[in-house]
């Protein structure tokens, strides 16, 4: 699963220490600076967001509850596109809102092309 799958939560782990969890998006394309991957990553967001502020996450995974909570966008460049990073960073401020902890995470492309 990747940004594309819209409707989905890619990949969840844990921290080693069990007091953390994080959601992971995958982006396994380069950011080409097309409105239309924009528009799937907002999506993606708005996934994420929904599967925490309804309370979903801990409905399915009980174990999450007391758990600092984070979300990843996992990608193989730094996104630059000045749309891309302007949705990133209101993302960032909408699970801020809801005390989960956002970032990009970038990673050599056969690490994220392995990550989904």
């Amino acid at each position: 699963m990747t940004v594309r799958d819209g409707d989905t939560v890619d990949s969840i782990t844990r921290s080693a220490d069990g007091t953390a969890v994080t959601l992971l998006m995958i982006e396994d394309r380069a950011f080409d600076g097309s409105r239309q991957q924009v528009e799937q990553v907002v999506a993606k967001v708005n996934t994420y967001l929904r599967f925490i502020q309804t309370g979903q996450i801990h409905r399915e995974l009980p174990d999450t509850l007391g758990r600092e909570l984070r979300v990843r966008l996992v990608c193989q460049q730094a996104p630059e596109d000045e749309l891309m990073v302007t949705a990133l960073r209101s993302a960032g401020g909408m699970f801020a809102r809801h005390s989960v902890d956002f970032g990009v995470d970038v990673l050599p492309p056969e690490l994220v092309n392995g990550a989904g």
